[in-house]
């Protein structure tokens, strides 16, 4: 059993700025969990600890999924938090440009992975990089102010042109994720 999940991987130049990003949210106090820049991505599924014979069938999936689709731009714009910022559970920036396309990829693979036995998302797709999560309670006050001052952040378009299935090993010095396979867009 390994816990899997398939995302969209972002360029160096985009994880770059995310970094520089989280680098600014610290310097105004933020006490969170900081996702390690090599771990920040774009996740379309959660599979959750699934089996070797899973592994090969979701392997197919994006494989099948990918050939149906062709590549489409994205940014990455503004922060917000999950579930509310008085609640703030996890501190996100959100996504911008040819969503549309996002939110068509992510019904496909929904579709498929369903037609092999994953449940489906109890909740509408909304994409967005998460830049950390929330140590303890969040100080909603503020989390309100910093999101006012930096909320207007904005990286470069990217390409999105591939599908990867990646492998999640948790650690106690955090998450190390593994590309499992990995499948360009036409």
């Amino acid at each position: 059993m390994m816990r899997a999940f398939i995302a969209l991987k972002l360029p160096t130049e985009i994880i770059e700025s995310l970094r520089v990003l989280q680098t600014d949210l610290k310097k105004l106090g933020l006490k969170l969990r900081w996702v390690r820049p090599e771990n920040i991505h774009l996740t379309l599924k959660y599979l959750g600890e699934i089996t070797v014979e899973d592994v090969q069938a979701a392997k197919h999936v994006i494989r099948e999924v990918a050939r149906r689709q062709s590549t489409f731009s994205l940014e990455a714009r503004g922060l917000g938090a999950f579930p509310t910022v008085k609640k703030a559970r996890v501190l996100w920036s959100g996504i911008h440009g040819d969503v549309g396309r996002l939110n068509d990829l992510w019904k496909n693979l929904e579709r498929a992975l369903g037609g092999i036995g994953f449940e489906p998302e109890q909740h509408t797709f909304r994409g967005h990089i998460t830049l950390g999560r929330v140590k303890g309670r969040a100080d909603g006050k503020k989390l309100a102010l910093v999101l006012s001052e930096l909320g207007s952040y904005a990286s470069p378009a990217w390409a999105v042109d591939r599908l990867i299935l990646f492998k999640s090993d948790l650690k106690p010095s955090g998450a190390i994720y593994t590309e499992l396979a990995s499948e360009g867009l036409t």
